[in-house]
């Protein structure tokens, strides 16, 4: 249904969508004039992702923030200027945590193959990811002639598409 709402509005058949914050990560609609927001939506980051919705395709666009009663809210409306000058908060992320280390080096490795010292990059769950990518045969190492062992993605699909922005499940 997601999909054919973006469709529609691609071709013009629909001039507006009322959404959830679910559109706020992955639709790529070009020609949306305008967001209005029912609330700040809690962070910075959110507001920019569900702003960013508008005005893809380089045209002029508004954003509309529509505040309710929440103590956040009022703020911000009592300090617009907030909005485009504090930064979004840090994102926080565990590279550790099995969900988030396992997706991402298979994606990685999508990218650029994985060399020993990646590691000092990637974190402390790279090991753990990389064996159970292996054991997935997701995963094929290769010598090369300089004698370094590389990580290579052995599958012919990208991992990237099935990797959920918000949880890591691909059933987002």
């Amino acid at each position: 249904e997601r999909r054919a709402l973006e469709q529609a509005l691609t071709r013009g058949d629909l001039l507006g969508v009322s959404a959830t914050n679910a559109l706020e990560l992955g639709i790529d609609v070009a020609g949306l004039d305008a967001v209005i927001c029912n609330g700040f939506p809690g962070t910075l980051a959110s507001f920019w992702q569900q702003a960013g919705r508008a005005g893809r395709a380089l045209q002029p666009s508004a954003v509309i923030l529509v505040g309710g009663e929440d103590q956040l809210d009022r703020w911000y409306l009592d300090h617009p200027d907030a909005l485009f000058t504090r930064r979004p908060e840090p994102a926080v992320v565990n590279p550790a945590n099995p969900y988030v280390a396992r997706p991402q080096t298979g994606c990685a490795a999508f990218e650029v193959p994985l060399v020993p010292g990646d590691e000092a990059i990637l974190g402390e769950g790279l090991d753990d990811a990389v064996r159970e990518l292996v054991l997935a045969d997701a995963l094929k190492p290769r010598r090369g002639s300089d004698d370094v062992v590389r990580m290579y993605w052995a599958r012919p699909e990208a991992p990237a598409p099935s990797v959920g922005l918000r949880t890591g499940s691909s059933a987002e």
